[in-house]
This record gives structure tokens, C-alpha cells and sequence, in this order.
């Protein structure tokens, strides 16, 4: 897991960056996979999707930090 002490200071955590408009969805909303329940055995928490409101979708070329917290979906390329 990670954490932020402030601004331009991070432990643990990836980066992530995406190359193409709206193909990531992210949601910064930390999940507390040690509540019993609150993820599957895969770390998934589809049941949440109501409760988390709308993601944020990545445009091309924008970067973040994210943590294994947090909620993240990839989503299909609109054909162009």
C-alpha cells in the first residue's frame, strides 16, 4: 500500500500513465482491503460501483500515482 506525506512525496505506489483518451478510469477513493468483505478474493470490488460515484477518466498522456487501494478500470478504445 501507499501513502502520501504531502506534496511531491510518495511511498510505494506506481505510477501509471496512459497513452490513449479515456482507455483508464480511476476512482480516488481508497478501498481498506483488510475490511472482510469489502474486496473478492481477486481484489475486486464491483459491488462498490454505486457507493464510489463516477471515475475519473485519463486523457492521453496524463500521468498519476496510485496506490494497490485504489480503484482502477481499464476501458474499451472507442473505434475510431
Amino acid at each position: 500500500m501507499g501513502v502520501c506525506f504531502g506534496p511531491d512525496r510518495y511511498e510505494g505506489g506506481i505510477f501509471m500513465a496512459s497513452s490513449v483518451a479515456t482507455t483508464s478510469e480511476v476512482w480516488d477513493a481508497p478501498v481498506d482491503n483488510k475490511i472482510p468483505g469489502i474486496v473478492d478474493r481477486h481484489g475486486g470490488c464491483e459491488h462498490l460501483r454505486g457507493i464510489l460515484g463516477e471515475g475519473n477518466k485519463l486523457e492521453a498522456g496524463e500521468l498519476i500515482w496510485m496506490t494497490d487501494c485504489m480503484p482502477h478500470e481499464a476501458l474499451p478504445q472507442e473505434i475510431s
